[in-house]
């Protein structure tokens, strides 16, 4: 028997509402999923590494990248070589940052091996800090030096006097001012443990809330495991605040957090194994391109089909590459042309033609429904502010550069992915939903801002289909993100970055 049509209506509603809440779940998980499998790598590649008396901390500058900053901190002329980086000197000081994430812990990683080429005149100095906004110190070197306790080191502060021996190190650099004629050369660079045979302690068990654990003993790594049943974000404060007190420290999550991290050592050792893996990279994305070309020259006559396929092509690679964890510091140039071939083939589209042309400002009731999302926005930061945090509003060069970054990607999933929906032939509620569902999915794993940007684009995709106009959705995003953003401690939003960036 069929139902009335208002029941059907209602009954339309009640499953909408019942996906939200299941979306809603979903990338929770998802973030989670994410989460402890990158927290288990991490610690399975150390692991690894430090069984095969390797270390996680090595450098080998052969280009800018390898630097801090891109670039020597001084006004000396330097190159790159197969052999390493080769500063000429000039009688002045200079100095080389080596790049690293977080802290090294001087009780587990207290040498330091050297392979450089200097001499005697060139007064080369190790110049560290314990925390980033902490006073510099400084420890010459002997000449030709190539495993240094840093312990064994006089350490002075950048007056001279004397300094206790650091803890930690949040900065490293490499000192030095040959005399003109003479040339420095750094070839490679590690932090190694102290011990031959490095030992790790038992995993511990950390519940949600205050820390309360004990002091990690100087002889073994620390190893914690996270409990999965809080807020991601509240997990990775805990987290944060670990290391802290322990910066050499091995994280898992979960009740099963050993076999987790036996796991992906297994499939790291694996992979290792081969010594020669198959990259399917390229090739991958040359058929790719071919497709978008194909695609764009030669799109499909059935307009489902037309609508499904234009929408994968522009929309499927970002989605890959933020879900594979592709999208970190530094992406390589694989990463930058399959993000450039799909914003390019985008960008390209016809408007849809059954469709009443997008515009830039709609009627005043466009503005509604996104100002309410920065009405909430503003509800949820004045309950999750804390004073003594304060507010880190963004300079209006950031400001400028968000509102640009935020109408791509309105205009990415609105007039792309909300329009060729309708082609396919979706009713607006689920077109409202699928877009707003991809766009929570484009900040994989960030999980407060997947579910943020879910509630957010619910609204946003709503209004493109009823008004099918993008500024006021623009506005909204912007604003919405900036209140957010601004005011929320990092254990409700971490920040806005996505993919591996959000681990880092």
């Amino acid at each position: 028997m069929r139902l009335p049509e208002r029941g059907r209506d209602v009954a339309g509603w009640i499953a909408y509402a019942l996906a939200i809440v299941a979306a809603a779940a979903c990338l929770d998980a998802l973030a989670w999923q994410a989460w402890r499998a990158h927290l288990a790598r991490d610690a399975a590649r150390t692991i690894l590494l430090l069984d095969r008396g390797d270390t996680p901390y090595r450098w080998a500058p052969r280009r800018e990248r390898d630097l801090v900053a891109g670039r020597l901190f001084g006004s000396s002329a330097y190159e790159f070589d197969e052999r390493g980086l080769r500063v000429e000197g000039n009688g002045e000081t200079f100095q080389v940052g080596l790049p690293f994430a977080g802290a090294i812990d001087l009780a587990v990683y207290g040498r330091l091996e050297l392979d450089a080429v200097d001499t005697p005149d060139a007064q080369t100095t190790l110049v560290v800090r314990e925390a980033l906004s902490g006073p510099m110190r400084f420890a010459r070197l002997a000449t030709g030096a190539r495993m240094i306790d840093l312990a064994s080191l006089p350490w002075t502060d950048e007056f001279g006097s004397a300094v206790s021996t650091p803890k930690r190190l949040a900065m490293l650099r490499v000192q030095a001012r040959p005399p003109r004629g003479d040339a420095f050369r750094l070839t490679a660079a590690r932090m190694v443990p102290m011990h031959e045979r490095v030992y790790y302690a038992p995993w511990m068990p950390v519940a949600p809330g205050p820390i309360n654990v004990a002091e990690p003993s100087a002889d073994a790594v620390p190893r914690y495991a996270l409990d999965d049943g809080q807020p991601l974000e509240a997990a990775m404060a805990q987290r944060d605040r670990l290391l802290l007190q322990a910066p050499a420290a091995l994280f898992a999550a979960g009740v099963d957090a050993a076999e987790r991290v036996d796991a992906a050592a297994s499939a790291l050792a694996l992979r290792d194994a081969d010594a020669r893996p198959l990259d399917l990279r390229w090739p991958a994305l040359a058929l790719y391109v071919a497709a978008l070309v194909a695609l764009r020259l030669r799109p499909p006559r059935h307009a489902r089909l037309r609508g499904a396929l234009e929408a994968a092509g522009a929309l499927a690679a970002p989605f890959g590459l933020v879900i594979g964890g592709f999208v970190g510091d530094n992406p390589d140039a694989w990463t930058a042309l399959v993000a450039t071939a799909a914003l390019a083939f985008a960008l390209s589209l016809r408007p849809v033609d059954n469709l009443p042309p997008w515009r830039w400002f709609g009627p005043p009731a466009a503005g509604f429904a996104p100002l309410a999302t920065v009405v909430l926005a503003i509800g949820v930061a004045a309950w999750g502010h804390r004073a003594e945090d304060g507010f880190h509003w963004p300079d209006e060069i950031m400001l400028v550069r968000y509102l640009a970054w935020a109408a791509l990607q309105q205009y990415l999933i609105c007039v792309v992915l909300a329009d060729r929906l309708s082609l396919v032939g979706l009713p607006q509620r689920w077109i409202a939903f699928a877009a707003a569902l991809v766009f929570a999915l484009l900040h994989t794993p960030n999980a407060a801002l997947m579910l943020a940007t879910f509630a957010g684009g619910l609204i946003w995709s709503a209004t493109w289909v009823r008004h099918r106009a993008l500024l006021p959705i623009v506005a909204a995003h912007v604003a919405s993100a900036t209140i957010l953003l601004a005011c929320l401690p990092p254990e409700i939003l971490r920040s806005a970055e996505v993919s591996a960036r959000f681990f880092l």
